[in-house]
């Protein structure tokens, strides 16, 4: 094992991006990222781990620590996570050592998917309603980690604030939530057309979608957050897609 401060690591940390999986002082599992060198690095970290500081929840991922290694490089420490939502999916949880959390009845799909959307939607309802918006979610990072496009929206008009910030997490979760519940690519997006081609384009996806997407509420909820003037992350809270069933929501430590 590898030193690094009060952690210890196998191998994995050193290149610039690079991610470790090791362990603290006191046994605890985290992830020691290496953010690189120079001042702009500096800059870049101190506004990351100023936002994760001030914005914990349990569905944002909890940064621990931040350091300047022998090389120069900065580094920052995470807790541990396991997975990405498609994986999850597939992952029968009775049979993944999870009976002394969750018990060992068989969750569905379209559970997994409630409680999912459930749990990024409170993220992100949290986060913007604190005047930040994330701005790089993906299927690795549903417990919001990774704040390097995060930014804060308090210096911006109030009637540009949706349209540049949050409405770019709320169309991210639902592209999200169309590659839970369809085995979709997301059309290409042609950078240099018009925005009435762009929106044309997205408008037939849109359409494709009605005919694939069985689940009416789920799909309710689609069109709403791909929605030009889309709902907020609160308001896609109240959907009977993220209210799930009437047994009690639980806390999926092995995904998030």
């Amino acid at each position: 094992m590898k030193v690094l401060g009060r952690y210890n690591y196998a191998s994995g940390y050193g290149e610039s991006s690079a991610v470790a999986h090791g362990y603290d002082d006191l046994g605890e599992r985290v992830v020691i990222k290496n953010m690189g060198k120079g001042k702009e690095v500096h800059k870049q970290i101190l506004k990351e781990f100023e936002i994760m500081v001030n914005c914990k929840h349990e569905n944002v991922l909890d940064v621990i620590d931040m350091g300047l290694d022998k090389d120069g490089n900065y580094y920052m420490v995470f807790e541990h996570t396991n997975g990405n939502v498609l994986e999850y999916l597939q992952m029968d949880l009775s049979k993944a050592g999870k009976e002394s959390e969750l018990g060992s009845r068989f969750f569905t799909r379209e559970e997994k998917i409630k409680e999912i959307m459930r749990q990024l939607l409170l993220g992100l309802a949290w986060l913007h309603e604190r005047g930040v918006a994330h701005q790089g979610m993906t299927k690795d990072n549903v417990k919001l980690g990774d704040f390097s496009c995060a930014r804060r929206l308090c210096n911006n008009p109030p009637e540009t604030t949706l349209k540049v910030g949050t409405a770019v997490d709320i169309w991210s979760a639902g592209i999200l939530l169309v590659g839970m519940l369809l085995p979709l690519e997301m059309p290409e997006l042609p950078e240099k057309e018009a925005k009435g081609e762009v929106l044309e384009t997205i408008k037939k996806f849109l359409q494709a979608l009605d005919d694939l997407i069985k689940d009416k509420d789920a799909l309710e909820l689609v069109r709403s957050m791909l929605a030009s003037d889309p709902v907020t992350a609160r308001q896609a809270l109240a959907f009977r897609t993220c209210l799930g069933s009437s047994r009690e929501h639980h806390h999926y430590k092995g995904f998030t």
